[in-house]
């Protein structure tokens, strides 16, 4: 059974997404099934694209992770890196109205109205105070993920309580040829220590801060 741009809009809707929403995506759309009429990815991509802008409007900012790893790499990081996030992330970045930070690791793409307070940003730490994700909590984002479980905002807040199994560690490289470090707070690479979504998605639904 397929479905159009009216049935996602919909769902977003009862979502809790709204005009002048600021929103920020992981997407695995391959799960969705096939729309009709589409018949290749790009314009799968656009698909959903048109919908998130349908219902955001003019006034929301639409952010996608862009990120390359780059430094975790050992690679140098150029504002065109390909991404490792997907089709629809690869979309968005691709997009002549969309911005991309300057995160060698962690960048984001974004399209919309509060693109410059996003991409006005000398931190070069991932997850500290005015940094991508500080800013995206305290404008009062909302994460709409697609077929992903779990955001990496969760990092973040994991910074702001210290907690024990993640430390601040320096990467260094280049960034569009220019030698920078970057700070990211990082998991100790021990086998206690597991990367597992779920249980804050199950505190979330508890506490009706889940939609869907």
């Amino acid at each position: 059974m397929g479905y159009n741009s009216n049935d996602i809009c919909s769902a977003l809707k009862d979502a809790n997404v709204k005009k002048g929403d600021t929103i920020f995506c992981h997407s695995n759309l391959g799960f969705f099934g096939k729309p009709y009429g589409i018949r290749d990815s790009n314009s799968l991509c656009r698909l959903f694209f048109n919908s998130f802008m349908r219902v955001i409007g003019k006034s929301g900012t639409l952010i996608v992770p862009t990120f390359s790893y780059s430094f975790f790499k050992k690679e140098n990081f150029k504002v065109n890196s390909k991404s490792e996030m997907g089709i629809f992330a690869e979309y968005v970045r691709n997009l002549n109205q969309s911005e991309r930070s300057i995160d060698p690791n962690f960048s984001v793409s974004i399209c919309g109205k509060n693109k410059n307070y996003f991409l006005n940003n000398t931190c070069n730490n991932t997850y500290s105070d005015k940094s991508f994700f500080d800013k995206f909590h305290k404008i009062n984002g909302k994460i709409v993920n697609l077929n992903f479980l779990g955001s990496t905002i969760i990092h973040y807040y994991e910074r702001k309580l210290n907690v024990p199994y993640r430390f601040d560690k320096k990467f260094s490289g280049k960034i569009d040829g220019k030698k920078k470090t970057w700070t990211v707070f990082s998991r100790y690479l021990k086998s206690k220590y597991i990367h597992d979504p779920l249980p804050i998605t199950k505190v979330l639904r508890k506490k009706k801060y889940f939609f869907r």
